[in-house]
């Protein structure tokens, strides 16, 4: 089984123009909320196109009772670690994510 290899913790250029329009998704942290309480994305299924693709995401973790974001690639039905982890409150602002991906296979993305 193939692992994607990441480059973590390094910004790429990935070229992408930023139009402010979009969707988005979001979990409420307070009530009704528990502690222990998971939502998850999973993108369909990415195709391969090239060797070296960017995952380009915004989040936003404010609050006291924001946990964990974890980002996930999937490949060949292999969940594997977290390749991109946020932990606690950030300020109240969003924050661009981004991750590269090299692999030969499609992939899918798990947030």
């Amino acid at each position: 089984m193939e692992q994607a290899s990441l480059i973590k913790g390094f910004l790429m250029a990935c070229n992408f123009i930023v139009t402010g329009s979009g969707y988005y998704m979001y979990i409420e942290a307070s009530s009704p909320r528990v502690k222990g309480d998971v939502a998850r994305f999973e993108s369909s299924n990415v195709p391969y196109t090239y060797p070296k693709m960017c995952v380009d995401f915004w989040y936003h973790m404010y609050g006291d009772k924001v946990d964990t974001l974890n980002v996930y690639i999937k490949i060949n039905g292999a969940l594997g670690q977290p390749v991109w982890e946020r932990i606690g409150t950030r300020d109240d602002k969003w924050y661009r994510g981004q991750i590269l991906v090299t692999t030969n296979n499609d992939f899918q993305v798990r947030i």
